[in-house]
């Protein structure tokens, strides 16, 4: 991730979904603020680089099924590896057999 973004300046979650995280996290040498919003896409986060720069991550719950998890993942990032968030061409939405939700 730090080859993408660079040095991470903060993470945004759902409200909802996350038990109120501390304000701040350190990591390394640097703080990163964590910033809870109830407009952020269910199931993911979003790490916010110093230039700004985004990168939305899905977050596949830790029961989840290998099998399952890989589906996920396949689905949501699509033959040419584009991003799962919502706003991103080719997104999918609704649950899979097992049960995790897919992005909107």
């Amino acid at each position: 991730m730090a080859a993408r973004l660079g040095r991470t300046d903060r993470v945004t979650y759902g409200l909802g979904e996350w038990p109120g995280p501390g304000r701040r996290l350190t990591v390394d040498d640097g703080v990163v603020r964590l910033e809870g919003f109830r407009s952020q896409s269910g199931g993911t986060l979003t790490v916010v680089g110093w230039d700004r720069r985004r990168l939305t991550l899905l977050v596949v719950p830790p029961e989840t099924g290998a099998d399952e998890a890989e589906h996920v993942l396949a689905t949501t990032a699509g033959p040419d590896g584009g991003g799962a968030h919502p706003r991103t061409a080719g997104a999918v939405a609704g649950p899979t057999p097992g049960g995790v939700p897919l992005p909107a």
